[in-house]
């Protein structure tokens, strides 16, 4: 627990907490859980200190922290606009070949022709 305590810190925004006895190739996990905000999300940051390293795939999940939890969920929005948009252009495009097989059959029965195979 922070700053020597018997269990959490419900006060301060700012903890201290000493790992020790930390043997080479041992993991840990850092866990932040905050009390009493403003809104529902908050940046933080966490510093360490002493030998430590840390792997790509471990921050591989880990929002972008300059970007605010409105400005996500309007990349999101775009996001699935984008995707909505492309797959209608698909079916437009895909209308558009059936019209056109349709439309060259029709004319083809109107001459007498027979129908090639085309799509």
């Amino acid at each position: 627990y922070p700053n020597g305590l018997k269990g959490p810190d419900k006060t301060n925004n700012a903890e201290r907490v000493i790992v020790e006895g930390v043997k080479d190739g041992e993991s840990y996990v850092i866990s932040v859980k905050a009390r009493n905000l403003a809104t529902a999300q908050q940046n933080f940051a966490v510093v360490t200190t002493g030998c430590v390293g840390v792997s790509n795939r471990s921050l591989a999940n880990v929002d972008d922290p300059y970007v605010s939890p409105s400005e996500q969920r309007m990349r999101t929005i775009l996001i699935w606009i984008g995707a909505i948009a492309i797959c209608m252009c698909v079916a437009i495009i895909c209308f558009g070949f059936v019209r056109m097989k349709e439309n060259r059959e029709a004319m083809n029965a109107m001459e007498g022709l027979e129908s090639p195979n085309i799509y």
